[in-house]
């Protein structure tokens, strides 16, 4: 049985406007389980970063992400548990429709987006997202 490499990558407050590529390139090429934290910084996309399988866990908190991806996109990281999105620039409820495709999130935090978590409209999109998916694969 072969063991499993866990990789941690901080980037925090160092005023990335994407991710690194050599980071993101190792990650999937090496096929490590990631957790990442690129907090604090000026990301305005999150669509790199559904190429790196092994990601589990992914915070992007205080950053300027306006989109949340398809849900196509996140079947591509099927051990996803935790995603932090918390004070980014979120506002369309839809968006978080998209998040159905990640069949594994456990913990979403979205404070402090113009979308706001707790409101009955953010609710259903990510509820009625959620029950769209299939059943897990045992």
């Amino acid at each position: 049985m072969a063991a499993v490499e866990w990789r941690v990558f901080s980037a925090n407050g160092e005023g990335l406007h994407d991710f690194p590529s050599a980071w993101l390139d190792d990650a999937v090429r090496e096929r490590c389980t990631l957790v990442a934290s690129l907090r604090n910084n000026a990301i305005t996309e999150m669509s790199p970063v559904l190429s790196c399988r092994g990601l589990v866990s992914l915070d992007l908190s205080m950053n300027q992400i306006t989109v949340v991806p398809p849900a196509e996109a996140w079947v591509s990281l099927p051990f996803l548990s935790v995603l932090k999105l918390a004070n980014n620039r979120i506002s369309v409820f839809e968006d978080l429709a998209g998040l159905g495709g990640a069949h594994s999130l456990r913990v979403l935090t979205l404070e402090g987006n113009p979308v706001d978590p707790t409101s009955p409209e953010t609710a259903a999109a990510i509820l009625g997202a959620a029950s769209s998916r299939p059943p897990p694969a045992r």
